[in-house]
């Protein structure tokens, strides 16, 4: 089988090759939009989450904000059931009605062989008339005696006969090293009560590539036709460097080119660059689309990433969407619970969104993502940004920070347009003002894995 070798070479400072006693849980993420109008920061919705004592993700609730009485407003609502080894096999979706009270919407079960792979998956609609849950889909899985998915077929429930009706197949073989090389897709036929052809996907290797060709059923000819094709190469260790999409041309009998994308990494196989192509018939030339680039701390967690857009205009690239993330690192992952495996590998305590202004040529506020943890198994209400004394407020020269001990922490600074400043180091529970220009200054503090947040005045 196909192996992606990662390459990740820690970092840590010897101070911070520890755990933490007691887990922390991610209980509930805030969403916040920035308003450029009155220069502040609105809470839009939430997310709260709640786990069993096995760490399993059992409950997730969904509000939206109601700007009128400033108060949440239940929106969705969703239970998962896992059986003794935390495989996950039931969930149940439902949301607020207008008539203020839970519906039912959606329900889901699984089922697992001995090696705990899925065999079956059903899902239901809620019946409101009825008042019970009704059949919609089945999905059935079968492996080979390599424990390779072989084969999947999708059911439709039918109302009129009350009963599993068959709607699509798919049957996968595989090579000696456990790649696919050839999958099948079929649909039921209900005039001929048989399977017909409908697309073929081909994978075909290298050591450093790969190329999948997809070909649809031509029912007229009784032959597969060319449809799509996907070419991958890779680096010596596995990372993806480019892809490159192409689409069958009837008429030439020639594979024309769609779109591409290339990647670079770092020296850890972290993703620095991303870039979208799209390929210009005319020219004959593949044309810039967009970019984005990103940034690591020295742990590998994702501390910024950039998307820039190309304007076919002015032939250059102009600055679109940025994400900056913060984190707490005296938390490593192992010492979290996420409803879902992160791909950070520390305590992540916000993520600030920007759009690029082309008029004053600056990043504005856009969003922000605030994430509360707590080392109980309880949901968090409305959990709010922890308020901090600092003095004095106007100040000319320095702010001092009323915290406990005092210990180097870094300030994030946005001006009251929301344009990011620059962050700098907090000493001795004291913040440099004097080469700051006069006026009102946002400030984000994360200390002893809380987020203080506030704003001051420099005369």
């Amino acid at each position: 089988m196909r192996t992606i070798i990662l390459f990740f070479i820690p970092m840590l400072l010897p101070t911070l090759l520890f755990s933490q006693n007691d887990k922390q849980k991610l209980d509930s993420l805030i969403i916040e939009s920035y308003d450029t109008n009155t220069q502040e920061w609105n809470l839009g919705s939430k997310e709260e989450y709640i786990y069993d004592a096995d760490e399993n993700w059992t409950t997730h609730w969904q509000f939206s904000r109601d700007n009128d009485t400033q108060q949440w407003v239940n929106y969705t609502h969703s239970e998962h059931t896992y059986d003794n080894i935390g495989n996950l096999i039931s969930s149940i979706r439902r949301f607020w009605h207008n008539t203020g009270e839970w519906r039912n919407q959606g329900k889901s079960e699984i089922a697992y062989n001995a090696n705990n792979q899925y065999t079956l998956h059903i899902t239901y609609d809620w019946d409101n008339a009825l008042e019970e849950w009704h059949p919609n889909s089945k999905t059935e899985f079968a492996y080979d005696s390599a424990d390779l998915l072989e084969q999947e077929i999708q059911y439709a429930w039918h109302n009129m006969s009350a009963q599993w009706l068959p709607n699509s197949k798919q049957s996968m073989s595989y090579n000696s090293d456990g790649d696919p090389i050839l999958s099948i897709l079929q649909a039921w036929d209900e005039n001929t009560a048989a399977w017909v052809n409908y697309w073929r996907f081909t994978d075909t290797y290298t050591p450093t590539t790969k190329t999948t060709e997809v070909d649809e059923w031509n029912s007229t000819t009784a032959q597969w036709t060319n449809l799509w094709k996907y070419d991958y190469n890779y680096d010596v260790v596995g990372n993806l460097l480019d892809y490159n999409t192409s689409y069958w041309n009837n008429d030439t009998e020639i594979w024309i080119n769609s779109n591409r994308r290339t990647f670079t990494y770092d020296n850890q196989s972290n993703q620095t660059q991303r870039w979208i192509y799209k390929w210009d018939e005319d020219t004959a030339q593949w044309l810039n689309e967009n970019q984005t680039n990103y940034t690591y701390d020295t742990y590998s967690n994702l501390i910024q990433e950039i998307r820039i857009l190309w304007d076919v205009n002015t032939q250059a690239w102009i600055n679109n969407i940025r994400d900056d993330y913060s984190y707490d690192y005296d938390y490593l992952i192992e010492d979290l619970i996420f409803p879902t495996p992160p791909t950070h590998h520390h305590k992540k305590n916000n993520n600030i969104r920007y759009e690029w202004n082309e008029n004053t040529e600056e990043w504005i506020f856009d969003r922000k993502r605030i994430y509360h943890y707590s080392e109980q198994i309880v949901s968090i209400t409305s959990p709010q940004n922890t308020q901090l004394n600092i003095f004095p407020n106007p100040a000319n020269d320095v702010i001092n920070f009323d915290l406990e001990n005092p210990s180097p922490a870094i300030v994030r600074l946005h001006n009251v347009q929301g344009k990011y400043i620059g962050d700098q180091l907090l000493q001795n529970n004291r913040l440099l003002v004097s080469h700051l220009n006069s006026g009102t200054y946002f400030y984000e503090l994360f200390y002893k894995g809380e987020m203080f947040s506030g704003k001051f005045i420099v005369k």
